[in-house]
């Protein structure tokens, strides 16, 4: 192996992939193709359970990477994430330190996931190994408002992406009833 730590990754690969196979047979309703759905009065492109998208509950939880943990914003955004429970979701690209805490506290109270993908979903596009038990669970559902590009884009147009979604799905739930 060529680089540090192939031989372990080519390792749990191996491991773990027949038990992955098996969850996202068991649970194919939530590991479907990409399609399209209505979210917030806008076109969408979305993997997972999409019944997630009519819970009344939707929290918006934008965090700047930059808040320090333990900060009065910090615990704020977390109590709010750790009250949604089973009956509501929470919705963030779950990418900054602090979102990533949210998100630990959703799934520690039940709650469900909207996360929103800067760079779309390809063809043969999965959920990141440590959130299937979510989709599984039908608790999870990936959002992008953009198809999915032939090669990735740069990381001030992810970081333009992120900010766009997550301002759009702000507003709308503030208004929403």
């Amino acid at each position: 192996m060529k680089r540090n730590g192939q031989l372990a990754a080519f390792r749990r690969y191996v491991r773990e992939n027949p038990l992955r196979a098996w969850l996202r047979r068991q649970n194919a309703r939530y590991f479907g193709k990409v399609r399209e759905v209505e979210f917030l009065g806008r076109r969408w492109f979305a993997y997972g359970n999409a019944a997630i998208l009519e819970l009344p509950a939707v929290v918006p939880l934008k965090g700047h990477r930059a808040t320090p943990e333990g900060s009065d914003e910090w615990r704020k955004m977390v109590a709010a994430a750790a009250r949604i429970g089973p009956g509501g979701a929470g919705a963030s690209t779950f990418m900054s330190p602090l979102e990533k805490a949210c998100g630990n506290a959703i799934a520690k109270s039940g709650g469900k996931f909207i996360v929103l993908s800067p760079d779309g979903f390809g063809p043969r596009w999965h959920p990141p190994r440590e959130k299937e038990r979510f989709c599984a669970q039908g608790r999870m559902v990936f959002l992008s408002l953009y198809p999915a590009d032939t090669r990735k884009p740069d990381n001030a147009t992810l970081y333009r992406r992120c900010h766009e979604m997550g301002d759009l799905v702000a507003a709308a739930c503030s208004t929403r009833p």
